[in-house]
């Protein structure tokens, strides 16, 4: 062959990988992203089995003690410690899984006028006035972002329980709220510096529970 069509098959030659690499970075990035969005939905999938998982639990623990469990210390084995009102879910106490889907354990929170044990002679630590005002102290509230006016969506709540989502350090001043051991908590549809998912028990939902099964009134 001339240099000329050598050059030529060359190029072509060139072209072709270039094209080839295009293709195949194109198909990498539409595996990654799909990837990702499998990753997010099982995740997802995972946390709604998780949060049904500690209802029970913590409902099954309220009927047999007649009362909520108390948190656990931060990073300890997952035990109750009735000094507390914050900490992380008693994971061991319980019996659930010890972790969120991200690797995170749960934050919780449950007010102590309902983590009190029963005295002599009841059934549960706490009667139907409890958590209604003016006997509401020392209960917590939620609202949602402050971008979308920090309304509050529930009040005098018994017990909440904190995922911190992807990452456990918080990245705005919402999800600071969720960390820092008093009474605000905030709960709303994931957006950017914010990923946490909280649910929670109501006083309300706590004494049908008990009244169903006999230890109130």
């Amino acid at each position: 062959p001339t240099m000329t069509s050598s050059r030529t098959e060359h190029g072509f030659w060139l072209l072709e990988a270039a094209i080839a690499l295009v293709v195949f970075g194109i198909l990498a990035l539409v595996s990654l992203q799909q990837y990702r969005i499998q990753e997010t939905l099982q995740k997802a999938q995972r946390l709604q089995r998780d949060e049904a998982d500690i209802r029970e639990h913590v409902l099954g623990f309220l009927v047999t003690q007649g009362r909520l469990p108390c948190p656990a210390p931060a990073g300890g084995q997952g035990q109750e410690n009735c000094t507390l009102i914050h900490g992380e879910l008693p994971w061991a106490t319980l019996g659930v899984g010890e972790t969120d889907p991200w690797g995170n354990r749960y934050l919780y929170f449950a007010a102590s006028a309902f983590t009190r044990a029963p005295g002599p002679g009841v059934l549960a630590g706490f009667d139907l006035e409890t958590g209604v005002a003016p006997n509401n102290a020392g209960l917590a509230n939620i609202r949602n972002l402050s971008v979308h006016g920090g309304q509050r969506i529930a009040i005098d709540i018994a017990a909440v329980i904190v995922s911190r989502g992807a990452l456990a350090s918080a990245r705005s001043s919402d999800e600071q709220e969720n960390q820092d051991n008093d009474l605000e908590f905030v709960s709303d549809a994931e957006s950017p510096g914010f990923d946490d998912r909280l649910f929670w028990f109501g006083p309300a939902l706590l004494k049908s529970r008990l009244l169903s099964v006999g230890k109130l009134p």
